[in-house]
């Protein structure tokens, strides 16, 4: 895994980048005097097509800036028939064919007559590749990994697309790279790892623990629940690039019961090995030994799904590690203070936490997950159920303190 950092570059090619979605520009019609080479990018999804070979079925694939099999040129046809006078032709060479219900890439096949024409969807404007009557397409859902279909409306988010000048085209940024936690309590870094695919967009469908032994599945996110909160370790007999494990805040690790041909959560026995993969704009969770399969939503997607293998380019499989604090719009906890003396005065009274000083601007409690529960000028009490506990104590002259405590 690497994360790659946004250069001014990047950004310059980005804004560029957002003027031909915004505008869909038709292609420059290459000629053998003037070749004009494009990345045929798919507005939702951002795969782009892929020459695979002699009579390969044409797929979608994450965009490479050195992969000249990405790379298209729209030429007239030599026989156009009505609105159909164009052929697209790939830097190696083969051009689009249409064979046996899918399209691919031939150099001795017909050539596909294809017409361009604007998109009718809203949300995912850019043109379309209309062949007899249809539209390609991708099946099954829109990432990379995808076969091209022939579709029937115009307004299909999975059919819109834009021709990206090859000079103008920038490799995405990859996703936020989850921290890796130690085995032990002493540097943890909790996360729900949500799935992005979902049956109904108010819901956050994230893994949860079921119990000992019990099948882990998709529920629906909850505030402070350990059995959603995951942490990413080493694995204990790591093997090439699978090399980590996934444990709950409960202590079990996620592992795979080839009985049940499901995952389950364990603490009787050694977690699954694990890697992370980058599947555009996300990641997916891979098997050791699985081969190109990934952690999926069983059946469909959202809540209430069980998690079996399944192809790690589905929509089903892409998902993202999420901190407690973004899901639910806490504030970043302050760094504690653990080298000086502290002003603050702190009591107990049975629940009642007592905040003292003098010269006190304000005080703010945290949970340990970092939202806010209470802001108050001045010194004060509180109660609070047990638990532990950040203050962050403001004083007049400027100073701040941050404050550990442990509520019994």
């Amino acid at each position: 895994m690497k994360k790659i950092l946004l250069s001014i570059s990047f950004l310059l090619a980005s804004l560029l980048l957002s003027n031909i979605y915004a505008q869909a520009t038709m292609p420059e019609i290459s000629t053998s005097d003037n070749e004009v080479w494009y990345y045929i990018q798919f507005t939702k999804g951002n795969a782009v097509l892929e020459d695979f070979g002699e009579a390969v079925p044409l797929t979608t694939q994450n965009v490479s800036l050195i992969n000249a099999e990405q790379h298209w040129k729209i030429v007239e046809a030599s026989k156009p028939s009505g609105e159909y006078k164009y052929e697209i032709e790939s830097a190696k060479g083969h051009k689009l064919c249409y064979l046996s219900s899918r399209f691919v890439t031939s150099k001795t096949s017909t050539a596909a007559l294809f017409s361009i024409v604007k998109s009718t969807s809203t949300a995912y404007p850019g043109f379309v590749l209309k062949y007899n009557s249809g539209y390609m397409n991708q099946k099954g859902g829109e990432t990379f990994g995808k076969l091209l279909e022939r579709g029937t409306s115009l307004a299909s988010a999975g059919s819109s697309l834009i021709f990206v000048p090859t000079h103008l085209m920038e490799e995405p940024p990859g996703p936020e790279i989850p921290k890796v936690s130690s085995v032990d309590d002493s540097d943890e870094t909790w996360y729900y790892i949500q799935f992005n695919r979902t049956s109904n967009t108010s819901l956050k469908p994230v893994l949860q623990d079921m119990g000992e032994n019990a099948k882990l599945r998709t529920e629906n996110a909850k505030e402070n629940s350990n059995a959603q909160l995951w942490k990413l370790i080493p694995a204990s007999a790591p093997n090439g690039d699978y090399e980590y494990e996934l444990i709950s805040k409960t202590g079990r690790k996620i592992a795979y019961n080839s009985t049940l041909s499901r995952y389950i959560t364990t603490s009787s026995s050694a977690g699954a090995k694990l890697k992370l993969t980058e599947v555009y704009p996300d990641w997916a969770i891979q098997r050791y030994g699985r081969g190109t399969s990934g952690m999926n939503q069983s059946g469909g997607a959202g809540p209430g799904r069980e998690i079996c293998d399944y192809s790690y380019s589905d929509q089903g499989s892409i998902c993202n590690f999420v901190t407690p604090q973004k899901m639910w719009g806490y504030t970043s906890l302050p760094a504690i203070d653990t080298d000086k003396e502290k002003r603050t005065r702190i009591s107990m009274d049975n629940k009642s936490l007592k905040i003292e000083g003098e010269d006190i601007k304000n005080v703010t409690i945290y949970s340990v997950a970092g939202q806010i529960l209470n802001t108050r000028t001045n010194s004060f009490s509180y109660e609070l159920p047990g638990g532990v506990y950040i203050l962050s104590v403001s004083y007049a002259d400027s100073v701040t303190e941050t404050i550990k405590v442990a509520v019994k």
